[in-house]
C-alpha cells in the first residue's frame, strides 16, 4: 500500500541499427490504490527515451506488446532503462526486449 518505482539496467548485449524494429513486451495483474493514481513506464537507452507510457490506477489486468522504432542505432554495452513508477500494492513483469524482423 505505498508507492514504488524502480529503475533497471542493462548494458545492450548486442549493436542494432536504426532501420531494426524492438519489441517491449510486459504486462501488470489487476492495479489498485487507495486513491486514484498513474503508473509510469519508460524504456530509454542512454539518455534517449524510446518509449514511455502512463496507465490509469484501478486498472484491470493486461498486456502490453509494443513496437519501438529507434531514432539512432544502439551499440553494444550502451545502457539500457526499464523504469517503472507505480502507486499502490501492484504486480507488474516485463516479458522480453528483442529486436524484430523488417
Amino acid at each position: 500500500d505505498v508507492c514504488h518505482y524502480a529503475t533497471f539496467t542493462q548494458p545492450s548485449l548486442l549493436s542494432v541499427s536504426k532501420e531494426t524494429k524492438l519489441r517491449l513486451n510486459f504486462w501488470h495483474s489487476p492495479l489498485s490504490n487507495p486513491e486514484p493514481a498513474q503508473a509510469h513506464i519508460v524504456f530509454q537507452v542512454n539518455d534517449q527515451v524510446l518509449w514511455e507510457k502512463t496507465i490509469a490506477i484501478p486498472n484491470d489486468a493486461a498486456v502490453y506488446d509494443e513496437t519501438i522504432s529507434l531514432n539512432e542505432e544502439i551499440t553494444e554495452g550502451d545502457a539500457i532503462y526499464f523504469h517503472l513508477h507505480n502507486h499502490g500494492n501492484n504486480s507488474w513483469r516485463l516479458g522480453t526486449l528483442e529486436t524484430t524482423a523488417l
